[in-house]
């Protein structure tokens, strides 16, 4: 006896305990169709592979429940290996031998099938089939009236999620927020074994896994780098479109890339881009350990909650990008102001090298975790070094190798156009020009890879020119360690350039005062010089007339 419950679930099983009993089958689902017509789900089923069947989909073009549901009418076969209709599973080797079937008919449309199955041929007869399609005729209204009930509440809480997302969105700016209130909503109306929310980064072409769920616990944030190679997310950021995936085993040779596992591997997999203005933001991604867990009106639904979520991140974005440039501003005035007392520091010291040290000390407090300062004489050698982050015993490696002077001019001409930026000269080690011309940039290579592309390695130098009146260039600042790690771009150089400028300017002062001192002292010689000889002359003009006195007597 069924009971007639609006519990779809219960409905559904009750039916499949008497077709068994009845039937004495192997297996027994109840499929039924989608609301758009075109894909059978088997909602239940009972028997020898049960739990594998339960949850899969197929269309209404396919196998011998495509057929019953097209032709409205049930079918009697002895032996289905030998049925064209017969749809062939991937992974399922078990014969099917015998079949019975019967379409779930209301108003004369189809929403669904029993299908009743067994390894032996001949088994059922028309007394079995007459049951079961009586049976559809008897609880088809009720299997109905059940599933329109669940989809509209399963429709009310999809609506109730996005609604509930869409006014997170509205009141908030934060983007772990934002985020979280996307998993709860998410859990509401799917299944999210297994969730994350990636942001794409186009700049560092990586991914940014900054919310990750798994089994209903929050796990630490993670950052990988754009594969180009493999990675369903990855594909999904790259492509711009979704990806829906019912049964990963048995999709996997299809997949248009191979997929890559981390941890426990799961079976369903739904992922959609987070998108504003065909721009990709990131990737929303709902998981499984059980196969057919999703279907596509749930890809739909996670589509819906992407675009929601990337207006949202698209406004947390351009505020965030607003605080950062505020932020930029004030570190930028607070180092213009912090260099200005390094000048004012600098100009107060008596002598080239004192200036000299004073620059080195004060770009290293600025953050440079080494420091070298060289001025050329005329022939393009060391006239003057000072340096900060090195040891003393440092010296003559300076010397040697941060720069070769002797082929300064040249280093700083067309062979080094491409490695400008703005008014400086960055040298990567592992750019050809200058593994060839620089010394240092072979040693120890191997020691360090880095995790983004603007990333300095330790081996990376920036020349900083020191040019003096009419540009012309009278040293170099050789800068490396950043304390930000990464790689300079031409905003990022501005203030050391102005720094370089008014460095450039103080050195000249003081050697121009150095110059005038020598000049001065050269000088303050020839007067010396002169009046000894005047005081010589006085003498010898004075012995002269003494003796001229002397003669006349």
């Amino acid at each position: 006896m069924i009971t007639f419950t609006d519990d779809l679930d219960n409905l559904l099983n009750e039916t499949l305990q008497q077709v068994h009993e009845m039937l004495r089958c192997d297996l027994c689902t109840i499929n039924l169709l989608s609301a758009e017509g075109r894909v059978l789900q088997c909602r239940a089923a009972l028997g020898q592979g049960g739990g594998w069947f339960l949850g899969m989909e197929f269309t209404t073009e396919q196998g011998i429940n495509g057929w019953i549901v097209r032709k409205g009418q049930p079918v009697l076969i002895a032996d289905a290996d030998r049925d064209p209709r017969r749809l062939c599973i991937s992974g399922r080797t078990e014969p099917i031998r015998a079949v019975v079937g019967a379409p779930l008919m209301v108003k004369g449309e189809p929403i669904g099938t029993i299908y009743v199955t067994a390894r032996r041929p001949g088994v059922f007869t028309p007394d079995h089939l007459e049951f079961l399609v009586s049976l559809a005729q008897q609880i088809a209204p009720a299997v109905q009236r059940a599933w329109l009930l669940e989809q509209a509440v399963r429709r009310a809480e999809e609506m109730e999620s996005l609604l509930n997302i869409g006014a997170v969105l509205a009141a908030s700016l934060d983007v772990d927020q934002i985020l979280q209130t996307i998993y709860e909503q998410a859990s509401r109306i799917m299944d999210t074994s297994a969730f994350f929310v990636a942001i794409y980064d186009p700049q560092r072409r990586e991914l940014d896994f900054r919310l990750v769920y798994d089994q209903g616990e929050r796990l630490e944030p993670f950052t990988l780098p754009l594969n180009e190679q493999e990675g369903l997310t990855d594909h999904v950021v790259r492509s711009g479109e979704p990806l829906l995936i019912r049964h990963l085993d048995k999709e996997r040779e299809s997949l248009p890339i191979p997929p890559v596992v981390l941890g426990q591997p799961t079976q369903a997999w739904i992922g959609v881009p987070i998108k504003f203005a065909d721009q990709v933001l990131g990737v929303i991604s709902s998981q499984s350990y059980e196969p057919y867990a999703f279907t596509e009106r749930q890809l739909r639904l996670l589509t819906a909650i992407a675009d929601q979520a990337g207006v949202g991140l698209q406004n947390a974005n351009l505020v965030a990008g607003l605080r950062r440039a505020q932020q930029a501003i004030a570190e930028e005035r607070d180092k213009l102001v912090h260099l200005h007392r390094v000048v004012a520091d600098v100009q107060r010291a008596e002598d080239v090298d004192s200036r000299l040290q004073r620059i080195a000390d004060g770009l290293q407090s600025l953050g440079w975790g080494r420091v070298a300062v060289f001025l050329w004489d005329a022939t393009l050698e060391i006239a003057a070094l000072a340096y900060a982050g090195y040891a003393p015993e440092d010296e003559e490696m300076l010397r040697d190798s941060w720069l070769p002077c002797h082929q300064g001019h040249v280093c700083f001409g067309d062979e080094m156009t491409h490695l400008r930026v703005g008014g400086c000269y960055y040298l990567p080690w592992d750019d050809p020009w200058v593994r060839e011309y620089a010394p240092w940039s072979g040693a120890g290579e191997e020691g360090h890879r880095a995790v983004h592309d603007d990333e300095w390695h330790p081996l990376d130098r920036l020349y900083v020119p020191l040019l003096g009146r009419q540009d012309k260039m009278i040293g170099v600042i050789a800068l490396g360690s950043p304390a930000d790690g990464r790689r300079p771009t031409v905003e990022t150089l501005r203030v050391i350039e102005l720094f370089a400028q008014e460095a450039a300017l103080a050195i000249e002062n003081a050697q121009l005062v150095a110059d005038l001192q020598l000049v001065n002292t050269d000088l303050q010689e020839m007067v010396d010089t002169q009046a000894h000889l005047l005081n010589t002359i006085e003498e010898m003009i004075t012995v002269l007339d003494l003796e001229e006195g002397i003669g006349r007597q």
